[in-house]
């Protein structure tokens, strides 16, 4: 990602410049699951665009969040969270309840 000089406001703008992948998963209350757009993380992803479009909220965080522990995002909440691309790091999600579906998109 880089930035660009916004004229209307004189601020940085981030632009993304790489392809990015989208996908929908579910997530449980039974065990934290890594989240990703496809079948494996993106090489290199340097933002994770989360949104929760279940009914119910979900946890996110490290590999050891639970169904009290962790970030929550609510019912249509989305949660966009940055990454250094030169380091390979896993972020989970777990439900609070029943199965969960998340849009998840990684750039």
């Amino acid at each position: 990602m880089s930035n660009v000089l916004n004229l209307s406001t004189g601020e940085r703008q981030p632009v993304v410049d790489r392809s990015s992948v989208t996908g929908i998963m579910t997530v449980s209350n039974s065990v934290a699951v890594a989240i990703k757009a496809g079948a494996s993380e993106l090489v290199g992803r340097g933002i994770l665009t989360i949104v929760n479009c279940s009914n119910i909220p979900v946890r996110l965080g490290g590999a050891d969040i639970t169904e009290d522990k962790g970030y929550l995002i609510y019912p249509n909440e989305k949660k966009i969270i940055y990454f250094d691309r030169s380091i390979a790091t896993s972020y989970y999600g777990r439900s609070t309840g029943f199965n969960a579906i998340l849009e998840v998109m990684e750039e």
